[in-house]
């Protein structure tokens, strides 16, 4: 919890110091420039050295990837997602970027062999090993989910090509069936939500009727999230299983090109038959069957069809087709507006560092001494050697 809250802290701070180092003087921050200022950071927050140096750093490299994806998708003329400031319940994740190197752990991330491992910072910690780890690991996130804690390792593993097959099948993704292919078979959907609906209703009522920020609140609210995690694991779990089941059958799979998106510009009568709004129509299964990044002897050849086959309805034998209306055209895009100013925020006033080292309080919450204030005209940069623009 400490390493969450330093690293959120210093997630705002950094990207308060990008929005107004443009707004004063249309000046560009890079993570670099960022990056240079941790030591002062540690100078003058002590309880920032002893989080791990790497994690400080991908933490300002995570702001600069949403930056580079908020100026992505404006160039793709999508809508944007300007950057937001993360409150507590919005940051649930660090990174160690580099746990082995030339061979060997580094530190991070190091199997102790009596079911702890060692997390700097933390200490040692026990975990429960589902399966052991293979290939070279490469990174390792701690992850916090509905109350449960994850040590997640991305490893490079060479690929075991399949034995090749002649074997060709067809799937369409439907609402009566999940999946229908040529050769007439099908699959039920799991339905997950079906089945706990009730559970989660009597959940939900429960906490309906507690006081909010009250300790039987936060109990049944954790409650409903595991509720809702468990859902989600087990469509997970059935997708990834009936993906395996597929590739492991057929050499080539040919799925319809669907657009789950514009589903929703469907009529409200059409989604009501959808076991619980789109589900039936989760288009993770084409996504784990044709993945972006494959070894040319190990990929399957996918191969939609050359256009959008909007005609065919949903969840039939394949062949048969209604004459359902095409989908309407997707809504235009909301106009883009400028960043909004946080100018009601109150800052602790710094004479010793400049930037967005000046974002971060000198105090504890808990500390009594008191923090000084500034004018709200003063909190868009302390210290700064930005001047505005003219």
């Amino acid at each position: 919890m400490r390493i969450l809250d330093l690293t959120r802290e210093l997630y705002n701070a950094a990207l308060q110091e990008r929005r107004d180092a443009w707004r004063k003087a249309g000046k560009s921050v890079t993570v670099y420039d960022q990056m240079r200022l941790l030591g002062e950071v540690k100078a003058v927050r002590p309880e920032y050295q002893g989080v791990y140096a790497q994690v400080l750093q991908e933490t300002l490299k995570r702001l600069d990837r949403a930056f580079q994806g908020f100026f992505s998708r404006v160039k793709r003329g999508e809508k944007a997602g300007y950057p937001r400031f993360r409150g507590r319940g919005w940051w649930d994740s660090f990174t160690f970027p580099q746990v082995w190197r030339e061979g060997k752990w580094v530190g991070p991330g190091k199997p102790l062999g009596n079911g702890k491992i060692k997390i700097p910072g933390v200490g040692h910690v026990r975990i429960k090993q589902h399966r052991p780890l293979e290939g070279v690991p490469k990174t390792l996130t701690i992850k916090r989910s509905a109350g449960c804690w994850y040590a997640v390792y991305v490893c490079e593993v060479s690929f075991q090509p399949l034995p090749p097959s002649d074997k060709a099948v067809g799937i369409d993704l439907g609402l009566s069936h999940f999946v229908a292919t040529s050769d007439g078979e099908t699959f039920a959907p799991p339905k997950a939500y079906r089945k706990a609906e009730a559970k989660l209703a009597r959940t939900q009522q429960a906490l309906s009727r507690k006081k909010r920020g009250s300790n039987r609140y936060k109990k049944l609210k954790m409650r409903l999230a595991r509720q809702h995690q468990k859902i989600a694991n087990r469509r997970r779990d059935f997708h990834h299983k009936l993906a395996r089941n597929l590739v492991n059958r057929y050499g080539t799979i040919v799925h319809e090109d669907l657009r789950v998106s514009r589903l929703s510009t469907l009529p409200q009568d059409f989604q009501l038959h959808t076991p619980q709004g789109l589900e039936g129509l989760n288009h993770r299964l084409p996504k784990l069957l044709n993945p972006p990044v494959v070894p040319p002897r190990h990929q399957k050849p996918l191969h939609p069809p050359p256009h959008t086959l909007h005609g065919v309805q949903m969840g039939t034998v394949p062949g048969q087709v209604s004459h359902r209306k095409p989908p309407l055209p997707p809504r235009p895009l909301p106009p883009l507006h400028p960043p909004v100013s946080f100018t009601h925020l109150t800052l602790p006033q710094i004479s010793s560092v400049e930037n967005f080292v000046g974002r971060l309080p000198l105090h504890k919450k808990n500390s009594t001494t008191p923090v000084p204030r500034v004018p709200q005209h003063q909190t868009s940069l302390l210290n700064t050697s930005y001047s505005t623009k003219s």
